[in-house]
């Protein structure tokens, strides 16, 4: 269970990915998304509570998580936060790449730097 009282909301960026095999392509952020109070409310309330259940995931790799493409941007934005636009994109491109099944439908990605997030367990 995900503790939020003292969550804080860094930078957030918003991207779209299309189905590559569907040639759908994607339109990267140029900057990050401006933030409001009534917006970081939204975040904190309704984004967070879809990580209420027990389940979790974790990243995988057979020669260990350090070799994780994913994993790694992520490691890269918790060390440097000034970062995540770079990174997110990253991660979209990513994503595009290996979104080539024809039911994979194209979305919104959004990558929110929470910040103060207590995990229980």
């Amino acid at each position: 269970m995900i503790q939020n009282d003292n969550v804080t909301i860094g930078d957030i960026a918003a991207h779209f990915v299309g189905n590559s095999s569907k040639e759908e392509g994607m339109v990267l952020s140029q900057c990050v998304v401006s933030q409001t109070e009534s917006l970081r409310f939204i975040l904190k309330t309704s984004v967070l509570s879809s990580f209420e259940s027990e389940e979790s995931y974790h990243f995988v790799h057979d020669g260990g998580v350090g070799y994780n493409y994913m994993f790694g941007l992520c490691r890269d934005i918790f060390n440097d936060s000034g970062c995540l636009l770079e990174k997110s994109r990253e991660m979209a491109r990513y994503l595009y790449e290996k979104s080539d099944h024809n039911k994979i439908k194209a979305g919104e990605f959004y990558v929110i730097h929470f910040k103060d997030i207590m995990l229980d367990g």
